[in-house]
Protein backbone atom coordinates (compact mmCIF):
# COMPACT_ATOMS: atom_id res chain seq x y z
CA UNK A 1 0.00 0.00 0.00
CA UNK A 2 1.32 3.44 -1.20
CA UNK A 3 1.01 4.88 2.39
CA UNK A 4 2.82 2.26 4.37
CA UNK A 5 6.21 3.75 5.47
CA UNK A 6 9.11 1.12 4.80
CA UNK A 7 11.46 1.38 8.41
CA UNK A 8 13.69 -1.82 7.33
CA UNK A 9 15.79 -0.62 10.79
CA UNK A 10 12.68 0.08 13.02
CA UNK A 11 12.68 -2.09 15.89
CA UNK A 12 9.07 -1.39 18.20
CA UNK A 13 9.65 -1.54 21.73
CA UNK A 14 6.25 -0.65 22.87
CA UNK A 15 2.95 -2.74 23.33
CA UNK A 16 1.01 -0.04 22.19
CA UNK A 17 2.46 -0.08 18.39
CA UNK A 18 1.32 -2.63 15.75
CA UNK A 19 3.65 -3.34 12.96
CA UNK A 20 2.34 -5.14 9.65
CA UNK A 21 3.85 -6.10 6.15
CA UNK A 22 7.54 -3.58 7.03
CA UNK A 23 4.79 -1.11 7.75
CA UNK A 24 4.62 1.46 10.35
CA UNK A 25 0.35 1.71 11.47
CA UNK A 26 0.42 3.03 15.24
CA UNK A 27 0.82 6.35 16.67
CA UNK A 28 0.89 6.17 20.36
CA UNK A 29 4.19 3.94 20.38
CA UNK A 30 7.96 3.89 21.42
CA UNK A 31 10.72 2.74 18.79
CA UNK A 32 14.32 2.72 17.67
CA UNK A 33 15.62 3.91 14.89
CA UNK A 34 19.20 2.91 13.32
CA UNK A 35 19.46 6.08 11.27
CA UNK A 36 22.98 6.34 9.22
CA UNK A 37 25.48 8.83 9.89
CA UNK A 38 27.94 9.96 7.22
CA UNK A 39 31.33 11.48 7.62
CA UNK A 40 32.67 13.12 4.84
CA UNK A 41 33.47 11.40 1.38
CA UNK A 42 33.90 12.47 -1.69
CA UNK A 43 30.93 12.33 -3.91
CA UNK A 44 28.77 11.16 -0.48
CA UNK A 45 29.23 13.97 1.93
CA UNK A 46 30.83 17.14 1.05
CA UNK A 47 31.06 18.40 4.98
CA UNK A 48 29.93 15.57 7.19
CA UNK A 49 26.71 17.36 7.66
CA UNK A 50 23.07 15.80 7.67
CA UNK A 51 19.58 16.55 9.01
CA UNK A 52 18.27 14.39 12.10
CA UNK A 53 14.70 14.70 13.04
CA UNK A 54 14.02 13.52 16.66
CA UNK A 55 10.77 11.99 17.37
CA UNK A 56 8.19 14.41 19.58
CA UNK A 57 9.09 12.70 22.90
CA UNK A 58 12.34 12.28 22.97
CA UNK A 59 14.21 9.84 25.62
CA UNK A 60 14.85 10.63 28.70
CA UNK A 61 17.81 13.51 28.88
CA UNK A 62 18.30 14.27 25.50
CA UNK A 63 17.14 18.11 26.10
CA UNK A 64 19.73 20.23 24.93
CA UNK A 65 22.02 20.10 21.93
CA UNK A 66 24.93 18.77 24.31
CA UNK A 67 22.93 16.40 25.43
CA UNK A 68 22.52 14.90 21.65
CA UNK A 69 26.24 15.29 21.02
CA UNK A 70 27.13 13.39 24.00
CA UNK A 71 24.64 10.65 23.21
CA UNK A 72 26.05 10.53 19.43
CA UNK A 73 29.48 10.13 20.95
CA UNK A 74 28.45 7.55 22.65
CA UNK A 75 27.48 4.92 20.89
CA UNK A 76 30.08 5.52 18.83
CA UNK A 77 30.14 7.66 15.91
CA UNK A 78 32.26 10.78 16.16
CA UNK A 79 30.36 13.99 16.51
CA UNK A 80 31.25 17.36 16.41
CA UNK A 81 28.61 19.69 15.85
CA UNK A 82 25.01 20.44 16.34
CA UNK A 83 23.58 22.90 14.21
CA UNK A 84 20.27 24.67 14.89
CA UNK A 85 18.05 27.14 12.70
CA UNK A 86 18.24 30.85 13.12
CA UNK A 87 15.44 32.09 11.11
CA UNK A 88 15.96 35.82 11.37
CA UNK A 89 19.09 35.25 9.79
CA UNK A 90 17.86 32.15 7.74
CA UNK A 91 21.75 30.41 8.65
CA UNK A 92 22.92 27.22 11.03
CA UNK A 93 24.44 28.61 14.20
CA UNK A 94 25.97 25.52 15.84
CA UNK A 95 26.55 24.02 18.91
CA UNK A 96 29.52 24.36 20.19
CA UNK A 97 29.93 27.58 18.75
CA UNK A 98 27.57 30.87 18.48
CA UNK A 99 24.12 28.65 19.14
CA UNK A 100 25.36 27.91 22.99
CA UNK A 101 23.51 24.83 24.46
CA UNK A 102 20.37 25.39 23.13
CA UNK A 103 17.20 23.66 23.66
CA UNK A 104 16.48 20.71 21.75
CA UNK A 105 12.64 21.60 20.65
CA UNK A 106 9.48 18.79 19.35
CA UNK A 107 8.79 18.98 15.73
CA UNK A 108 12.01 20.65 14.92
CA UNK A 109 14.92 19.58 13.05
CA UNK A 110 18.89 19.83 13.06
CA UNK A 111 21.97 19.13 11.52
CA UNK A 112 25.01 16.85 12.41
CA UNK A 113 27.95 17.12 11.73
CA UNK A 114 30.51 14.00 12.36
CA UNK A 115 33.72 13.19 11.40
CA UNK A 116 33.21 9.44 11.19
CA UNK A 117 30.77 7.27 9.66
CA UNK A 118 28.24 5.13 11.87
CA UNK A 119 24.78 4.80 13.03
CA UNK A 120 23.02 6.67 15.97
CA UNK A 121 20.09 5.23 17.34
CA UNK A 122 17.67 7.02 17.89
CA UNK A 123 14.90 6.67 20.54
CA UNK A 124 11.17 7.55 21.61
CA UNK A 125 7.80 7.90 20.81
CA UNK A 126 5.48 10.38 19.01
CA UNK A 127 3.28 12.53 20.72
CA UNK A 128 0.03 12.46 18.98
CA UNK A 129 -1.44 15.94 20.25
CA UNK A 130 1.37 18.18 19.35
CA UNK A 131 0.80 21.86 17.38
CA UNK A 132 4.14 22.51 14.90
CA UNK A 133 4.26 26.06 14.47
CA UNK A 134 5.62 27.45 10.88
CA UNK A 135 6.64 30.99 10.95
CA UNK A 136 6.12 33.01 7.91
CA UNK A 137 8.53 35.75 6.54
CA UNK A 138 8.27 38.93 8.93
CA UNK A 139 10.07 41.46 10.90
CA UNK A 140 11.68 40.27 13.73
CA UNK A 141 10.67 36.71 13.41
CA UNK A 142 11.40 35.14 10.04
CA UNK A 143 13.89 36.09 7.50
CA UNK A 144 12.31 34.03 4.60
CA UNK A 145 9.86 32.30 6.20
CA UNK A 146 11.71 28.78 5.68
CA UNK A 147 11.32 26.29 9.13
CA UNK A 148 13.41 23.55 9.51
CA UNK A 149 10.97 20.57 10.17
CA UNK A 150 10.89 17.39 12.04
CA UNK A 151 8.23 15.09 10.09
CA UNK A 152 6.61 12.13 11.99
CA UNK A 153 8.05 8.80 11.47
CA UNK A 154 4.83 7.61 10.19
CA UNK A 155 3.43 10.75 8.98
CA UNK A 156 0.76 10.06 6.35
CA UNK A 157 2.33 12.51 3.79
CA UNK A 158 5.17 10.86 2.60
CA UNK A 159 6.35 12.65 -0.37
CA UNK A 160 7.34 16.42 -0.80
CA UNK A 161 4.05 16.32 -2.41
CA UNK A 162 2.22 15.39 0.05
CA UNK A 163 3.55 17.36 2.55
CA UNK A 164 3.05 20.43 0.52
CA UNK A 165 -0.47 19.67 0.06
CA UNK A 166 -0.93 18.96 3.93
CA UNK A 167 0.68 21.88 4.69
CA UNK A 168 -1.50 24.01 1.71
CA UNK A 169 -2.31 27.23 1.32
CA UNK A 170 0.71 28.56 3.48
CA UNK A 171 3.45 26.12 2.26
CA UNK A 172 5.42 26.85 -1.08
CA UNK A 173 8.16 24.42 -1.00
CA UNK A 174 9.72 21.90 1.01
CA UNK A 175 13.48 21.72 1.10
CA UNK A 176 15.82 18.41 1.35
CA UNK A 177 19.13 18.12 2.21
CA UNK A 178 21.69 16.88 -0.14
CA UNK A 179 24.71 15.58 1.82
CA UNK A 180 27.11 15.93 -1.17
CA UNK A 181 26.63 19.31 -2.42
CA UNK A 182 25.68 20.77 1.59
CA UNK A 183 22.62 22.14 0.06
CA UNK A 184 18.71 22.00 0.40
CA UNK A 185 17.77 21.60 -3.16
CA UNK A 186 13.30 22.43 -3.58
CA UNK A 187 10.03 20.58 -4.40
CA UNK A 188 8.89 21.99 -6.34
CA UNK A 189 12.45 22.61 -7.88
CA UNK A 190 15.41 21.06 -8.84
CA UNK A 191 15.03 17.88 -5.68
CA UNK A 192 12.20 16.54 -7.60
CA UNK A 193 9.28 15.02 -5.45
CA UNK A 194 11.33 13.34 -2.93
CA UNK A 195 10.06 10.44 -0.32
CA UNK A 196 10.54 11.81 3.29
CA UNK A 197 12.50 9.50 4.88
CA UNK A 198 12.59 8.54 8.83
CA UNK A 199 15.03 10.80 10.57
CA UNK A 200 15.69 13.51 8.58
CA UNK A 201 13.99 16.93 8.92
CA UNK A 202 13.43 19.39 6.43
CA UNK A 203 13.11 23.02 5.19
CA UNK A 204 9.38 24.14 4.68
CA UNK A 205 8.95 28.07 3.42
CA UNK A 206 5.36 28.82 4.28
CA UNK A 207 4.25 32.64 3.39
CA UNK A 208 2.09 32.93 6.53
CA UNK A 209 2.20 31.39 10.12
CA UNK A 210 0.79 27.68 10.15
CA UNK A 211 -0.39 25.75 12.94
CA UNK A 212 -1.27 22.11 12.19
CA UNK A 213 -1.19 18.74 13.93
CA UNK A 214 0.54 16.33 11.84
CA UNK A 215 -1.43 14.08 10.12
CA UNK A 216 -0.11 10.41 11.12
CA UNK A 217 -1.27 6.90 11.78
Amino acid sequence: MRNQRKLTALVVVATAAVVAAGGLWASNMGFKLNYPLQATQTGVSKTGRQTIGLPYNRQVGIDLAADLLADINAGGVTATQIETFAPLSDTNPPYPGPAGNFALQAGKGYLVRVSSTGSYIIVGSHDPGFTVQLKGQAVGVSKTGRNRYAHPYHGVAATASELLAELAPQATQIETFNRATDTNPPYPGPAGDFALVPGQAYLVRVTADKNFVPAHY
